[in-house]
């Protein structure tokens, strides 16, 4: 898929997807995640990914949450080089902003396998293991319905 172009249309709109200089690019509309990340998984043509129906499952939840929100939230999901997860969603100038958050710090016999969620300036951070994704975004998710 170097250098190539993909684009889907679903009910919710368009995904376009591109890899350049070794990189995947995936854009579109909050209903276009799922779509986005099975791209990447094709792309990749990964067993282990494509077996984590548990990632869908969140992401499914998410992008209903945030579909339903009259709020702006600022999201930003970034990898780390441990190699890891980053999430990050602002919420100045929302009613979430105040609301009480228990920190979260897991960690696990496999040193892969830990998660660290916590509120600091006006945003909820989620830091995790490259298979842990899923309960970053279930943490999240259980705060904001909670």
């Amino acid at each position: 898929m170097e250098g190539k172009n993909c684009h889907s249309r679903n009910g919710m709109g368009r995904a376009h997807c591109k890899v350049k200089y070794e990189y995947f690019f995936g854009f579109g509309g909050p209903g276009n995640l799922r779509e986005i990340f099975e791209i990447f998984i094709r792309w990749i043509e990964s067993p282990t990914w494509a077996k984590e129906q548990n990632i869908i499952t969140s992401l499914d939840r998410f992008q209903e949450w945030y579909k339903s929100q009259q709020e702006h939230f600022e999201i930003t999901l970034d990898t780390l080089d441990n190699p890891g997860w980053c999430l990050k969603i602002s919420l100045s100038e929302t009613k979430l902003k105040d609301k009480h958050f228990e920190e979260i710090s897991i960690d696990r016999e496999d040193e892969d396998d830990w998660v660290r969620c916590y509120i600091k300036n006006d945003s909820f951070a989620g830091y995790g293991g490259p298979k842990n994704l899923d309960e970053i975004l279930m943490a999240f998710l259980n705060w904001v319905e909670s």
